[in-house]
């Protein structure tokens, strides 16, 4: 796991090294770099070093030099690549970047279909002279990008892009808006003016200008964007519950065995949920030794798991570390958690995932993660959500905006995570919306209408109707899909998934060094899973009815029916106290007037009746703080 960086254009070989030494904590190791100064052309690199330790250094080249590559991430299937590969070329190497170069030199961008992994690439092209960026088809490694006047930029992180001379931080009031929305930046968009992130299973493709035939300077380029792979739902009614049951067994156990392979030490990060107890049975029947499980608790009972993940551990025989803190260790994690992220971010789950990463780091280099069964098999409970909103959505239209939420809003406010009477309320709040504003107004507790409220006049002025919703709009008119399932469940893979839950985890194990992959992930599994029926995966309301019926009798029962809980920080009590100063002086008259972003008199409300117990506005008001930590920091 690395951290990758380059540029095109104007620049020199200190501006590549300071871009690069801002992905330190990516790649702690050690760095490379390429020069091609004709052209313009810098690459670097800063490595995390997990297989060929002694000679897998970036970047890496073809034989005669003409393609140089660096690359962040891991290619699970790169030994039958290579085995193929090695009829017709001279390997130096045993790294799956290797691979990826020759893979490219001989069929060109084509190479990145045939790769089973969580990827960032960047290709440097002499003979073509151009340079070709690759994101993975999931959005698992994050890659920034910038057209910088005569320079093309790009990296791991946005940080890397902002070291750039030639780089302007002027914050977008779209992408600001959109982040209340999605609790993120969603891709290609980032918090700044002119700066993108590639979007999952994108590439992008920089064809450099030659310079005139008497002679000049280099300058400039073209870009051209494409997806090579996007997701597709189109479920086989063929596929029975039997014949589910057999391939989803062999993939997971198959995803598993080739994401065990590592120079270096390597765990499970076991919270005692079904998916993360998933990947560690079929780890534990894959690895030769005994396998390392890891997990952290809280000495409060209603926010500790670490009783379930002991229960799987002692029954998969695996040699578990957990460590317990206070739920206060969360709260004094605030400030460097906002110190590493370069865009606002308002998942608090960052918090237990970075405490768990930095424990974990402890003892291996690499674990292995559940991300992604969830989105798959149908996990949450806002799947049964829909179908039910599919059915208010026809109530008159007094029951709708009158009667129910009358009756909602005399039910007392409880600040324990997902409550009851926060989920009655948030079904009723996006309700009323199309599926696609429905599910992310569910998740964030922010609708277009809100914005009205929050958002200065001045600073609304100039943005259309529709700005916030319009990703979703767009990505669903060409899906097109035949069920609110399928809407549902593209829209959690692309926006909470690949821009959230995805992100989450790159940053916090990235700012801990330590590499995460995720058997459910795997591209076979995925496809698979997008074919399955599925009402082979929610049945009779039942979530993960598939998932549950392949480990009933492997895992405990009382693992497998417990209700799903979450990896989730204390936010609402922490507004009503621990947080008051902060959000004191973050929401200050003073400070806020200077922004001209927000209207004073709508946060203070906000503030007010979470404070009395009134209303629940964690999600916004967290949202809020978050922005403004950042905002401090970067602007």
């Amino acid at each position: 796991m690395c951290g990758i960086t380059g540029f095109i254009g104007s620049g020199n070989q200190d501006t590549i090294r300071k871009m690069a030494d801002t992905l330190r904590h990516r790649g702690p190791d050690e760095e490379g770099f390429f020069v091609d100064d004709k052209r313009g052309v810098h690459l670097g690199f800063r490595r995390l070093s997990i297989i060929d330790l002694s000679t897998g250094s970036q970047p890496i080249f073809n034989e005669d030099g003409t393609l140089a590559a660096v690359f962040n991430g891991e290619i699970y299937n790169y030994k039958e690549l290579r085995r193929d590969l090695e009829k017709r070329h001279t390997f130096k190497t045993q790294t799956d970047t290797e691979v990826i170069v020759h893979l490219y030199e001989e069929i060109g961008e084509r190479c990145f279909e045939k790769f089973n992994g969580m990827f960032a690439i960047a290709i440097w092209d002499a003979k073509k002279e151009r340079l070709v960026l690759a994101r993975d088809r999931m959005g698992k490694k994050p890659l920034y990008w910038a057209h910088l006047g005569n320079a093309l930029a790009f990296g791991s992180e946005l940080k890397a892009i902002l070291a750039h001379p030639a780089a302007a931080r002027k914050l977008s009031k779209k992408a600001l808006l959109k982040y209340f929305f999605f609790l993120n930046v969603p891709s290609p968009w980032t918090i700044f003016e002119g700066m993108y992130k590639l979007e999952p299973g994108q590439m992008l493709v920089y064809q450099l200008k030659s310079p005139p035939a008497g002679g000049g300077a280099w300058g400039g380029g073209s870009i051209s964007k494409s997806f090579y792979w996007q997701a597709r739902y189109d479920t086989d009614p063929s596929i029975t519950l039997h014949d589910a049951l057999q391939e989803v067994d062999r993939l997971l156990e198959d995803a598993t065995r080739i994401r065990l392979v590592s120079d270096v030490p390597l765990g499970i990060f076991l919270s005692g949920g079904i998916d993360s107890s998933i990947v560690a049975y079929y780890a534990a029947r894959a690895a030769r030794d005994s396998i390392k499980t890891f997990s952290i608790g809280f000495n409060v009972p209603k926010f500790d798991e670490s009783p379930y993940a002991r229960r799987v551990s002692e029954l998969i025989g695996s040699e578990h570390h957990v460590e317990l803190f206070d739920p206060a260790t969360l709260l004094a994690l605030l400030p460097k958690i906002a110190a590493f992220l370069d865009e606002p971010f308002s998942d608090s789950s960052i918090l237990p995932t970075y405490l768990l990463s930095k424990f974990t780091r402890k003892h291996v280099t690499v674990a292995l993660g559940g991300d992604g069964g969830d989105e798959l098999f149908l996990g949450y409970p806002t799947f049964q959500a829909h179908r039910i909103a599919e059915w208010y959505r026809v109530l008159p239209g007094i029951i709708q905006e009158r009667l129910l939420p009358a009756l909602a809003h005399v039910l007392p406010v409880r600040h324990a995570g997902l409550s009851f009477d926060y989920k009655i309320k948030a079904f009723l709040f996006g309700a009323p919306h199309p599926v696609g504003i429905r599910q992310q107004a569910w998740i964030s507790m922010f609708d277009p209408g809100i914005a009205q409220n929050i958002f200065s006049e001045e600073f609304l002025a100039d943005l259309p109707d529709g700005t916030i919703h319009e990703d979703i709009d767009k990505k669903l008119q060409v899906l097109a899909p035949h069920h609110v399932d399928e809407a549902a469940m593209f829209l959690y893979e692309r926006y909470f998934l690949g821009d959230q839950v995805l992100a989450k985890v790159d940053r916090a194990s990235m700012a801990a060094s330590i590499e995460v992959r995720a058997p459910f992930l795997d591209v076979r599994l995925v496809e698979y899973a997008h074919r399955i029926p599925t009402s082979l995966r929610l049945r009779f309301w039942q979530n993960k009815y598939l998932l549950k019926k392949l480990m009933r009798g492997k895992l405990p029962d009382d693992i497998l029916d417990r209700p799903k809980r979450g990896f989730w920080a204390p936010v609402g009590p922490w507004l009503k106290k621990e947080l008051v100063p902060l959000c004191d002086e973050l929401f200050a008259r003073d400070r806020i007037a200077q922004q001209g972003i927000f209207r004073y008199t709508a946060i203070q409300r906000l503030l007010t009746e979470h404070r009395s117990g009134a209303r629940d506005h964690h999600r916004i008001l967290w949202s809020l703080l978050m922005f403004q930590l950042w905002h401090d920091r970067w602007l």
